[in-house]
């Protein structure tokens, strides 16, 4: 069974280099957690992008990966993406890809090669996470209906959420104070 070969797997390595990944939508202007309701006196908001974390099992996060429906939003103008702390892309649904997985799989295996480190990264069995053979990092993907398992499901990824949802009703409360009607939350706002 899978819960009991967990010990075996990781028994090679320290904490700092057993990593998950997992990605979550984020609907960055909807104030409340309304799945299920019926939206009364306004329009629920659609507007979403994917948040993709990952961490180590002493809890040191990577950098986290956001994506977008576009490549420089308005909000971006003035701003030099490199310098955010997040990582910027996008495609038309705002989605994660393969294409764009592996893009930052090789940039993290870079970066265990210049700390001279050999890591685990445990994945769920997405269609978008392709199994491929690195020099640093050793994917390990979870067995299908088993994301009971992962850390990641483990409410890391509603903290995140959590946390947001309280940034973004501070800012609506803060606007309500300065006399605004009305609060136009950004892509900006919401990476940062």
């Amino acid at each position: 069974m899978w819960k009991e070969r967990l010990p075996e797997i990781c028994r090679p390595y320290d904490q700092k280099d057993i990593f998950n990944l997992d990605e979550s939508g984020l609907l960055y202007r909807a104030l409340l957690d309304v799945r299920g309701t019926d939206c009364q006196g306004g329009k629920r908001s659609e507007e979403r992008l994917t948040a993709m974390l990952c961490v180590n099992m002493k809890g040191e996060f990577e950098k986290p990966l956001i994506i977008g429906r576009c490549e420089k939003p308005h909000c971006f103008k003035w701003i030099n993406t490199k310098v955010l702390p997040i990582i910027w892309k996008s495609n038309k649904r705002a989605w994660m890809t393969a294409a764009l997985f592996k893009e930052w799989l090789e940039k993290f295996n870079e970066k265990m090669r210049r700390q001279k480190r050999n890591v685990i990264l445990f994945l769920d069995n997405a269609t978008c996470y392709p199994p491929l053979e690195l020099s640093y990092v050793k994917l390990v993907f979870f067995p299908p209906n088993t994301s009971h398992l992962q850390p990641m499901n483990q409410e890391i990824i509603k903290t995140m959420k959590t946390h947001y949802r309280q940034m973004l009703l501070r800012k609506v409360i803060k606007d309500v104070e300065n006399g605004g009607q009305k609060t136009n939350v950004s892509v900006l706002d919401a990476c940062l």
